[in-house]
Formats: structure tokens, sequence, C-alpha cells
């Protein structure tokens, strides 16, 4: 008798075994995931970064190039060579 109790208790045993070692391997599966997708995002968030920083060093490189010192002066300041006429499209 002593042998059939031991018996039921080691496959009770065994069963609480089995199922936290499930549970544990479901539950590292998503940690893996979650941080596959942490992962993938900081990768982009690092690749627009360097697409910026290549950006901002081409603009440092070339600021004293007139073209771009023209460029500039157009864009944000507005302003236009001496005598040259400016036209906008108001109809659309």
């Amino acid at each position: 008798m002593k042998f059939k109790k031991a018996g039921i208790i080691t496959k009770l045993l065994l069963a609480v075994v089995i199922v936290y070692a499930v549970y544990s391997i479901v539950t590292v599966r998503a940690d893996i995931s979650a941080a596959r997708e942490e992962l993938t995002a900081l990768t982009e968030e690092v690749e627009d970064a360097q697409r910026e920083n290549a950006r901002l060093e081409y603009e440092i490189e070339h600021s004293d190039d007139p073209e771009t010192i023209e460029q500039i002066a157009r864009e944000k300041l507005g302003l236009v060579r001496p005598g040259e006429k400016i036209f906008y499209d108001i109809g659309g």
C-alpha cells in the first residue's frame, strides 16, 4: 500500500512539474517575441537616426557652398536675387 501512495504522489508531483515547465516555456516564448518586436523597432530607429546624421553631415560639409547658401536663403528666408520675379500659383 505504501508503494501505491508513493506512486500517486510521484505522479501528482510529476504532473505539477510538467504544467510548470509548459507555463515557463510559453512565458519565455512570449518574452522572446516581445523582445524581437522591440529589437525591430529599435533597429528602425537607429537606421532613421543614421540617415538623419548622414544628411546633417552632408549639410555641414557643404555649408560654405554658394549653392547651399542660396538654397537656404530662398527656402527658409524667402530671399530672391535682385531683379528676379516670383510668381505664385493661386489657382489650385
